[in-house]
């Protein structure tokens, strides 16, 4: 969470294990520093590397016990990291119905449908949707529960189950290759994870 000074507020545990580290700053420049990053609104915020910043504040914290005149500098400049570690790896959770955030998917989902066969990567996802990398996570989890190379995997293996079952003839290397893995080791590792059979076997049960 993100909290600007003044906003009353109240938050609470959805499990029943929780942890809460917090850090406040003030400063004469602090409020164009926050503008500057467009910290601007309190709000929900998804970290996409929560443990890089807990690292960071953990170090912060560790200066602070050592009570010394040095460390006032390194918590300083500890604590400028922080919030621009914040920036780089967090971001606002809008309030957006799941159809909403499934339409703004659609392009990439089509894109994905097309060239599911082709290398795929997340930066190439991201421009058909004109966000950011860490925002297109975001929608795909939001929206469907999982990441987007999940989904990539997924479309995969249902196209690989259609060429196994439309030839019996085609190999399974030939399948691999078609629908987008240069390895067919790898590829059937994954064929496996989604359908707890090898492609050979579950070719064999359809045809058996």
């Amino acid at each position: 969470m993100f909290l600007t000074p003044h906003v009353p507020h109240e938050y609470y545990p959805v499990t029943s294990e929780w942890q809460v580290c917090w850090v406040s700053f003030n400063g004469s420049v602090i409020d164009d520093i926050m503008l500057s990053l467009q910290f601007i609104n309190s709000g929900k915020i998804v970290l996409t590397n929560p443990e890089s910043l807990y690292r960071m504040l953990q170090e912060l914290m560790d200066r602070l016990e050592e009570n010394h005149t040095s460390s006032t500098m390194q918590c300083s400049e500890l604590l400028y990291s922080v919030i621009l570690k914040l920036r780089q790896d967090s971001v606002y959770i809008e309030s957006k119905s799941r159809l909403q955030q499934i339409t703004q998917l659609n392009p990439v989902l089509r894109y994905i449908e097309e060239y599911y066969h082709q290398p795929l990567t997340l930066e190439v996802l991201a421009q058909q949707l004109n966000v950011t990398e860490q925002y297109t996570c975001l929608l795909f989890q939001q929206s469907l529960g999982i990441r987007p190379f999940e989904y990539v995997t997924r479309v995969r293996i249902q196209k690989a189950k259609k060429l196994l079952l439309k030839n019996n003839q085609i190999s399974v290397q030939d399948i691999a290759r078609q629908v987008g893995y240069e390895h067919p080791s790898y590829f059937i590792k994954r064929f496996k994870e989604q359908e707890n059979v090898t492609p050979t076997i579950f070719r064999k049960m359809y045809f058996s």
